[in-house]
């Protein structure tokens, strides 16, 4: 990030309202402030298009969507959005609760592996916001580890954090420039394979990320890499998933099963809804009696 772009930034009063106080991470496309509320005297986040984009209608367009579809999603388990607007020369911000703690993927590098009593806690949470969303005709799309945050309250309860949610199916189907050829949402490790021919995308090709995110707690990897986001997208098309536990062992046969079929090719063969693969989640953990001990593999 440019030195000269945060020196600008910081200390910024957006709409006499949020003074941006101090950079605490990057998107994409983005830039995240903590930011004091000057009316409540709180501190929240700002998220900022990044000035450099400021000019493309398009990302801009994306942007706003991202804080429509999070913010129609009240659910505990997604990060909460207060506020949006676009400031006098034209950039657009949104204003979010602040999150204290640190993301799944930052977890991962960690511990490299989770535990299984640990991931069901992750994923029931994670299961439940996305069903909400699913309700309302709203994809994620982006279903990954940093997406996944870990909140931690001031009594120190965790609390699972949905962010970065994609566009809702509906607006979709409106705007056909959001999803043109080249502007893949997504991350291709963890993309379902109709998201990259375009067919059948529904609330399957989630629980496909959420399979790709359970495989990735419990066995260090994730199943498909490559040298470049095209191979990655193709070995999703064509290859079969290896099973879990032949990289890790101690993953119980009853969860590898469900693990396989949240990754089936065909939507038509994955779970057909979130609670669906979190209630066969929940009874294969109790029909295998196990739990799992923090370890390490090797890629």
């Amino acid at each position: 990030m440019s030195t000269d772009v945060l020196s600008t930034l910081l200390g910024q009063c957006l709409a006499g309202k949020y003074r941006l106080a101090r950079h605490i991470g990057n998107g994409g496309m983005a830039i995240v402030f903590a930011a004091e509320r000057l009316h409540i005297g709180d501190l929240a986040a700002v998220k900022y298009l990044h000035p450099a984009f400021c000019g493309d209608e398009l990302k801009k367009r994306r942007f706003q969507l991202e804080a429509y579809t999070t913010s129609a999603v009240k659910h505990p388990n997604v990060v909460v959005v207060y506020d949006f607007d676009v400031t006098p020369s034209g950039c657009p911000y949104m204003v979010l609760e602040l999150l204290r703690g640190t993301t799944l993927a930052s977890l991962l590098k960690r511990t490299r592996i989770i535990s299984l009593n640990k991931v069901l806690a992750i994923m029931e949470p994670v299961c439940m916001a996305l069903s909400l969303a699913h309700q309302k005709s709203i994809l994620h799309r982006d279903l990954k580890p940093s997406n996944v945050f870990l909140h931690q309250l001031e009594d120190g309860t965790e609390v699972i954090k949905l962010i970065d949610f994609g566009i809702g199916k509906n607006l979709e189907a409106k705007d056909g420039q959001l999803t043109q050829e080249g502007f893949i949402i997504g991350t291709p490790e963890y993309i379902a394979p109709e998201r990259y021919t375009g067919t059948n995308i529904d609330e399957r090709s989630d629980i496909y990320s959420l399979g790709i995110l359970l495989f990735r707690m419990l066995t260090g990897r994730v199943p498909f890499t490559g040298k470049t986001p095209t191979e990655v997208l193709q070995k999703h098309l064509k290859e079969p998933v290896p099973a879990p536990n032949t990289f890790n062992p101690s993953i119980p046969q009853e969860v590898s099963e469900v693990i396989l079929r949240a990754l089936a090719k065909s939507p038509q063969d994955r779970f057909s809804s979130c609670e669906s693969l979190l209630s066969a989640l929940r009874r294969a953990c109790i029909s295998s009696g196990e739990t799992m001990e923090h370890f390490r593999v090797q890629y």
